[in-house]
Order: structure tokens, then C-alpha cells, then sequence
């Protein structure tokens, strides 16, 4: 996993193959994880907390028994202040 691809760490050569160069915040991710993540971007993409939180739980961010009526509110103020700020901009 590659987690700084910005135009100056790839690089496409002669016969267009991608080149990925400067492997300082690389890591090898588990396909297990993969999907998880996946399901993470998903989530976030989505607004779906709960989700997000499961996915959190499942990737050993958060503890299996985190405290989720203590956590959802302010997760959901956080996701409700972002649509709010992204409407404002869009209008």
C-alpha cells in the first residue's frame, strides 16, 4: 500500500507502466484488511456510522466492546457538520 500517491511519487515510463517511486509510507496490508478498508471508504463515503464503527471494531482500531452510545453521537455531529460545510461550499 502506497500512502503518499501524489504526482511526484508516480511516474508513468515509456511503455506506460505505472512507476511508483520514494517508499517511505508504504506497508503490506493483509487481504483481510483490504476488504475491511474497503468497507471503511464505504462507510465514510456513505455517512453510515454505525457502519464505520463496525468496520473500526473489525480492523482492531477500536476495542470490541468500545462504548458505542457514548461514541455515535458525536461521530454523527462530525458527519452532519461535514454535509453542512460541503452543501455551504456548494452553493
Amino acid at each position: 500500500f502506497h500512502s503518499d500517491p501524489h504526482p511526484g511519487n508516480l511516474l508513468v515510463d515509456a511503455r506506460g507502466r505505472l512507476v511508483l517511486i520514494d517508499f517511505g509510507l508504504c506497508a503490506e496490508i493483509a487481504a483481510f484488511d483490504t476488504r475491511h478498508l474497503t468497507s471503511a471508504i464505504v462507510n465514510l463515503m456513505r455517512g453510515d456510522v454505525e457502519g464505520l464503527v463496525d468496520d473500526a471494531i473489525t480492523l482492531r482500531f477500536l476495542p470490541p466492546d468500545v462504548d458505542r452510545e457514548a461514541l455515535l453521537p458525536p461521530l454523527r455531529r462530525v458527519f452532519e457538520q461535514g454535509r453542512l460545510a460541503a452543501a455551504t461550499q456548494a452553493s
